[in-house]
């Protein structure tokens, strides 16, 4: 069914195998904060066979940086599949727009997957490459979110959008979210979607930032990962998500003199954020 906004995304781990702390399904696991209520069924289903899971130099179960978490073997085609069906099955009734893919833009062979046997890291690499393109080119015009921006779109790319965690008021949110917006261009104007994610509603600044950087398709979100109960979604709204801002005149202009970035709305609002104090305002210029 054809999805006519993005409302719900599952959020689901690229490589990481949660086993809710059960040290009879991975007796390396480290007890982490979040990880006690996550992919329980999976973690049973990948635990039970190691022939599953992608080994070390000495033919033991590859041991993650986070959480000592094992990696499930993506050289395997069957695991690439059961990966990607995960996202499809969640998605299939249309109630669930998409898939965050945590950790999209880890590879095997650096600190977050270490000790993996030189001659398998980019058989490894590749296999969750086609895993996350393979579950994209499904899911029809549901989301596949990675991480970084250079995930997006193309030959090379496996994703159509990205949530940066942790939006904040620095250069690099205007950088990259501006980054996404051209990338959309070059692909003949294809969606791609930013989320941006913020724990701060009060911070004008981050806002600021966001603004200048927004291309089509970017959202601005608020909260935090672990919402026990709704009480805990007071002072998440902004009364600022009512303002009429109207279509971006132009792209943000950066000024090298006095390192800021410059962008005005149809609604006569300005956009100033100061790529080295981090400072930024914006003056709204519509009161409704």
């Amino acid at each position: 069914m054809a999805r006519t906004h993005v409302s719900v995304v599952v959020w689901l781990d690229s490589f990481r195998i949660y086993s809710t702390n059960d040290t009879a399904l991975n007796p390396d696991i480290r007890a982490s904060a979040g990880i006690g209520c996550m992919n329980s069924g999976a973690a049973h289903f990948l635990e039970s066979n190691r022939g599953h899971l992608l080994k070390n130099t000495s033919g033991q179960p590859v041991i993650e940086s986070f959480a000592n978490l094992h990696v499930p073997d993506y050289q395997r085609r069957d695991m690439q599949l059961y990966k990607r069906d995960m996202c499809l099955n969640m998605t299939r009734g249309g109630h669930v727009d998409g898939c965050g893919i945590d950790g999209s833009q880890q590879r095997a062979g650096t600190a977050a997957i270490p000790n993996v046997p030189a001659a398998n890291v980019s058989g490894w690499n590749h296999g969750k490459v086609c895993m996350m393109n393979g579950t994209t080119n499904a899911i029809g015009d549901g989301l596949v979110l990675g991480k970084m921006e250079w995930e997006l779109g193309g030959e090379y790319g496996y994703a159509n959008g990205i949530i940066q965690e942790g939006c904040d008021n620095s250069n690099a949110t205007v950088t990259n979210l501006r980054a996404v917006a051209q990338r959309s261009r070059q692909l003949g104007g294809t969606p791609l979607v930013y989320e941006c994610h913020t724990d701060n509603p009060g911070c004008e600044s981050c806002l600021a930032a966001f603004l200048a950087g927004a291309g089509e398709n970017a959202f601005w979100g608020n909260g935090g990962w672990a919402l026990q109960n709704e009480s805990q979604l007071a002072g998440r709204w902004s009364p600022l998500y009512e303002r009429k801002l109207g279509a971006p005149l132009a792209d943000a202009v950066y000024d090298p003199a006095t390192a800021s970035w410059t962008r005005t709305f149809a609604s006569g609002t300005t956009v100033v954020f100061n790529a080295v104090t981090r400072n930024g305002t914006v003056r709204w210029g519509s009161v409704v």
